[in-house]
């Protein structure tokens, strides 16, 4: 049985992703919930330091992370072989790290919808996320199969809205500490000696952010359902 390697699809990336940076998230609900520091506090951290070490090594070991391993997804280069260092390196630059700051995150994660199914990180580095299928699997599809594809697509879309929007708090969170410790840096310190209940308070305003867009942003879906018979995510997939 004959096997060929092709470019992973969205849902699988975006499944692999959600495992990736869940630990994450939690450390950063955790560190974000105030009090003092305890047991538990100490738990989650050394476990997400003990998962991201884990990620970089996979990541220049076998062009992996976690979520890639559990999905048997690797990163390959145009010519099929698996990336190599310097490309892995730049890759990371291009991607999360530079993903951090709006409106590149968008950018650069919402390329995957492209035909090719790369992200910007993708296409700068001539690289891909890539899965090896049996021959049978990639038989043609009917009209019918590739609708019924494309509605599991759109669903997949509306269900992770408080995904995508947790990802861009993160991300806010990430721009406004970064903006900080530039201040800080400027005033040469002093910025850090200074209480300032909104940096204090910025886990608890994001949060509450994030909870209000998604309360809005389901409203819309159910105004679209209602009037247009479809969702945000069949008019992002081109659903009828």
């Amino acid at each position: 049985m004959n096997r060929v390697l092709v470019p992973a699809s969205r849902k699988i990336r975006i499944f692999a992703s959600i495992i990736n940076y869940v630990p994450i998230l939690l450390f950063f609900i955790v560190a974000g919930r105030g009090g003092e520091f305890n047991s538990w506090d100490m738990v989650v951290f050394l476990f997400t330091l003990i998962f991201l070490i884990t990620q970089l090594i996979l990541y220049f070991t076998k062009g992996q992370t976690v979520g890639k391993m559990i999905c048997k997804l690797h990163i390959y280069t145009y010519d099929q072989q698996k990336a190599k260092a310097d490309k892995l390196f730049l890759r990371l630059l291009l991607g999360p790290f530079l993903s951090m700051f709006f409106p590149y995150m968008f950018a650069n994660y919402g390329f995957i919808l492209s035909k090719d199914k790369q992200c910007l990180h993708d296409k700068f580095t001539k690289t891909y996320v890539g899965i090896w299928r049996n021959e049978f699997e990639l038989a043609i599809k009917t009209p019918a199969e590739m609708m019924a594809a494309r509605r599991k697509a759109a669903l997949a879309i509306d269900i992770l809205i408080p995904v995508f929007i947790t990802a861009i708090m993160l991300g806010l969170y990430f721009i406004i500490i970064l903006l900080w410790i530039a201040l800080g840096i400027i005033t040469v310190g002093y910025t850090f000696f200074m209480d300032w209940p909104f940096i204090n308070n910025l886990p608890r305003y994001l949060i509450i952010s994030g909870v209000a867009i998604t309360v809005i942003i389901y409203i819309v879906e159910a105004i679209l359902i209602s009037t247009r018979r479809t969702t945000i995510g069949n008019m992002i997939i081109k659903v009828k």
